[in-house]
């Protein structure tokens, strides 16, 4: 995804070539946060924690809010940010925890109005084996809205 948005950054005149390792960050983040976090929170996590509520709308709820409060801000964006610095030869993950704690309020408003939403309908319709491939297709989206937004070094 991130290699589209490139093409087309470079087509508007934004950037003036490919930037490998911008490419191979949003590789490795999808590996690791799309393949594995994705599958250990909302396949086996969520649903071990919430096992005890008895009502699917309040299991809904604090998934919803866990995933918002807790894995938005703690798990993805760090793990973005600090991939994005590991990845760039004048950067140190120091500066990805910077750009994290930055960021963190306009990337985490951002991140509630797109996904709380998408997420009310996961874990309240979606069946549970299906959670990781639903979020990962409605993720491509938000890929691409990331690599435009956060992609270039700023």
């Amino acid at each position: 995804m991130d290699a589209m948005v490139q093409v087309c950054e470079l087509q508007a005149g934004v950037t003036t070539e490919l930037n490998l390792n911008r490419s191979a960050t949003f590789t490795m983040f999808g590996v690791l946060y799309l393949g594995v976090c994705q599958w250990a929170i909302y396949g086996n996590l969520f649903p071990f924690i919430c096992r005890p509520l008895q009502s699917a709308v309040s299991k809904s709820l604090v998934q919803v809010v866990m995933d918002q409060l807790v894995v938005f801000p703690f798990v993805y964006f760090p793990l973005f940010y600090t991939l994005q610095a590991w990845n760039q030869p004048a950067m140190h993950l120091a500066d990805g925890l910077h750009k994290w704690r930055v960021n963190l309020w306009s990337d985490c408003t951002t991140a509630w109005c797109v996904w709380s939403p998408v997420q009310l309908a996961n874990f309240s319709i979606v069946p549970v084996p299906w959670r990781a491939p639903f979020i990962s297709g409605t993720g491509m989206l938000w890929t691409i809205y990331l690599s435009h937004t956060k992609g270039l070094l700023n």
